[in-house]
């Protein structure tokens, strides 16, 4: 089936991408995909059972993506400073007598 296949090709990609910086738990779900997908063409069947493992797949890339922003993104990464942008400054008395 043309749907089975189109599996195989992303969930190859997420799985040796996801390896390549440390993320396994999602690699191993790609590689359960993967590897399902792959037989169920070769014995021309929908792979069913791998339904709560994509819906898994997205939930660990979702939780990847955000980690990994969190960890290389300077401004995620950075607390707010009090009394800034969008903040009331609390020191009004500046400059008045």
């Amino acid at each position: 089936d043309q749907n089975t296949a189109a599996l195989v090709l992303p969930a190859h990609t997420i799985k040796g991408e996801a390896r390549q910086f440390g993320a396994e738990p999602l690699a191993k779900v790609a590689e359960l995909i993967e590897s399902t997908a792959r037989l169920c063409v070769e014995t021309r069947r929908f792979p069913d059972e791998i339904v709560p493992e994509v819906v898994e797949l997205r939930r660990l890339f979702n939780r990847t993506v955000e980690l990994f922003d969190k960890a290389t993104n300077p401004l995620l990464s950075r607390a707010p400073q009090a009394g800034g942008f969008g903040r009331k400054v609390t020191n009004q008395n500046f400059g008045r007598i």
